[in-house]
């Protein structure tokens, strides 16, 4: 999920970007606004989990079009990559959480071969990202 949130005039608005849900599992009523879809598949063991197809275009695309002040991205998230280069390619701020404790459940699923490649990505998109890296760059030794 990507939370994208506009701060004016003591006012917040946001705009969550997250996986288009099974037609045959859509549940009576709109869409809110400020919600936007993309496309995505389900997870194969798991088939009510959704996972976005990472598309850069159409996350730039909704970025621009709403111009937020700052970008949250959950790092499990298909679609935080795309969003979250996005918004450093922007100078937005970006926020980036975890979660997910992927290797206590995927075996449940019989998919603990998958733990050691999600750590690996995990672990890229946070180092990249992190917010100590910064603090340290400017001084702090906490």
């Amino acid at each position: 999920m990507i939370r994208s949130s506009r701060f004016d005039a003591g006012l917040t608005e946001v705009v969550y970007t997250v996986p288009k849900p099974d037609p045959a599992m859509r549940g009576p009523g709109g869409e809110a606004p400020s919600v936007r879809r993309l496309a995505s598949l389900p997870f194969f063991r798991y088939p009510e989990c959704r996972l976005a197809l990472p598309n850069p275009p159409i996350s730039a695309n909704a970025l621009h079009d709403f111009r937020p002040t700052l970008v949250h991205a959950a790092a499990r998230s298909t679609s935080a990559w795309p969003a979250s280069v996005t918004a450093e390619s922007t100078s937005l701020p970006l926020v980036v959480s975890y979660h997910t404790h992927f290797d206590r459940y995927l075996p449940f699923y019989n998919v603990q071969w998958m733990v050691k490649m999600l750590w690996r990505y995990i672990n890229w998109f946070h180092r990249s990202r992190s917010a100590l890296v910064d603090l340290k760059d400017k001084g702090w030794d906490g």
